[in-house]
């Protein structure tokens, strides 16, 4: 059973989110040294097809990005309570997958990247079958 359990985790991963539908989104502050780090150690060298990733600057209040604003303002994603924060977003469907705050090295990122990817598919799923879409946080 544990052996079913790992094959089909293994094959979730190799299959890519849906490309048009799913962005990891990148919240920021321009006084955040942490913030600083992640644009010179991870956007640099960032590649995933599968997950466009889209910065998202907080600093002013002023939120470029309208429909993230109004989804953040509507109560569709919960509460920033730290930065820099990484936000699975399901663009089609308008709602927020998955998160975690913080960055320590670009392989705990990429760690914490391949750890959400499985949440969100997992999400993405009780979604289709079961009618619930909550947004959960991993750590």
């Amino acid at each position: 059973m544990m052996l079913i359990k790992w094959v089909l985790i293994i094959s979730l991963l190799c299959v890519p989110l849906q490309v048009s539908a799913l962005q990891l989104l990148f919240v920021s502050t321009d006084w955040c040294p942490v913030c600083h780090r992640v644009n010179t150690e991870v956007v640099p060298t960032y590649q995933s097809s599968d997950l466009p990733f889209i910065k998202i600057d907080i600093t002013t209040g002023i939120i470029e990005n309208k429909e993230y604003a109004n989804a953040y303002r509507n109560g569709v994603i919960a509460r920033l309570y730290g930065v820099p924060a990484f936000i699975i977003w399901d663009e089609v469907n308008k709602r927020e997958i998955v998160r975690w705050v913080g960055y320590v090295s670009v392989a705990h990122f990429n760690d914490m990247l391949e750890r959400a990817k499985v949440v969100a598919i997992n999400n993405i799923e009780k979604c289709k079958n079961f009618n619930i879409c909550v947004p959960s946080n991993i750590q």
